[in-house]
């Protein structure tokens, strides 16, 4: 990785090394939650990384948040990855049919415990993370609808998402 930073300042290498040691391993599951194999998530994942360091000045430019972006790249790649194979090979068809099924059954257990969380807010807070993140409304039409500044919203909104979760991380200690 690092013959491909040389061309970064300090601070842009401080906060790539950063990124990648925070976001490496969530990629890599990611990846492997698609069904490819091991060899296929490390070098998916090394693509991801490499592209993200190429177009860093694009990510800054734009403002978004560098987990939905590194994310975003990591679909794209998956997304090429199964193109370029067309076909699934059956001798990996089993390894990752079992992964699957781990990885569904986590999804679900940690889906029950999202509602138990969500159920817990209060009906503002439930409100406005439903506008958000399962009706995708901006701040600003989150603003229009409840009739608050669009500031006002995204403050109202980060504070849901904190309380969401502490008692998610509450009740995931608790099991």
């Amino acid at each position: 990785m690092d013959l491909t930073l040389y061309h970064l300042s300090n601070e842009q290498r401080d906060f790539v090394k950063n990124q990648y040691i925070h976001y490496y391993d969530k990629i890599c599951q990611f990846i492997r939650s698609k069904g490819l194999n091991n060899d296929e998530v490390e070098q998916i994942a090394s693509d991801v990384f490499m592209k993200a360091i190429e177009n860093l000045s694009t990510f800054q430019d734009r403002g978004n948040s560098f987990g939905s972006w590194i994310y975003k790249i990591a679909s794209n790649e998956v997304s090429q990855t199964f193109r370029n194979h067309k076909k699934l090979r059956f001798d990996e068809l089993t390894e990752n049919e079992l992964f699957i099924e781990e990885t569904i059954s986590l999804s679900i257990e940690m889906s029950q415990d999202l509602v138990k969380a969500l159920k817990r807010l209060s009906e503002k807070q439930l409100v406005i993370i439903k506008l958000r993140y399962f009706q995708k409304l901006s701040f600003k039409e989150i603003g229009i609808y409840l009739s608050i500044s669009e500031s006002n919203a995204k403050v109202k909104c980060f504070r849901a998402l904190e309380k969401l979760r502490f008692i998610f991380f509450s009740i995931d200690q608790l099991n």
